[in-house]
C-alpha cells in the first residue's frame, strides 16, 4: 500500500473543478520544509475529491498550514525547454487543517483548526470504556 503523509504550506490558492460527470476535485500545491535549513522546500501537486475538496476549497489559502495523507506517485512531464521533468502528486485521502493563513487570514478562508477525533475504544461486543475502567 502506498501512503504518504506530510505536512506543509499551500503554495497557491485552491482551485475547485468539476470533472466531466461532475464529482468536485479540488488541486493546490504544497510545499513541505526539509530538515536541513538550506534545502529546497519538497513541492508537491495535491488533489482532494469530493466533499473534502470542497471544503478545502472554501477555508484553506495560498500560506495555509495543512497535514495531507494519501497516495503519492510521480508524474513525468516535458518542459518548454524539451528537458524531461518530474512532479510529486498526492492524491490526498485526508486533510487536517493546522490552522489559518499564515498573514492572519481573511474572513471566511480562515477556519480554525480542524482534526478527527478517534472513536472510542471498543472490543467487538460494542462495550466502551469509560474513566472508571482505566487503571491508571
Amino acid at each position: 500500500m502506498n501512503n504518504l503523509t506530510v505536512s506543509g504550506r499551500l503554495g497557491r490558492d485552491p482551485e475547485l473543478r468539476s470533472t466531466a460527470s461532475g464529482d468536485p476535485v479540488c488541486s493546490f500545491s504544497l510545499a513541505v520544509n526539509r530538515r536541513k535549513r538550506d534545502a529546497d522546500a519538497l513541492w508537491f501537486d495535491v488533489s482532494v475529491w469530493g466533499k473534502q475538496g470542497e471544503t478545502v476549497a472554501r477555508f484553506l489559502s495560498k500560506g495555509s498550514e495543512a497535514v495531507i495523507c494519501g497516495e503519492v506517485d510521480v508524474r513525468e512531464f516535458d518542459r518548454r525547454d524539451g528537458t524531461p521533468g518530474f512532479a510529486l502528486t498526492l492524491n490526498a485521502r485526508q486533510v487536517t487543517f493546522v490552522g489559518g493563513k499564515s498573514d492572519g487570514g481573511d474572513g471566511e478562508r480562515s477556519a480554525p483548526a480542524q482534526s478527527q477525533a478517534p472513536p472510542p475504544a471498543s472490543d467487538r461486543t460494542g462495550y466502551t470504556p469509560d474513566d472508571d475502567d482505566i487503571p491508571f
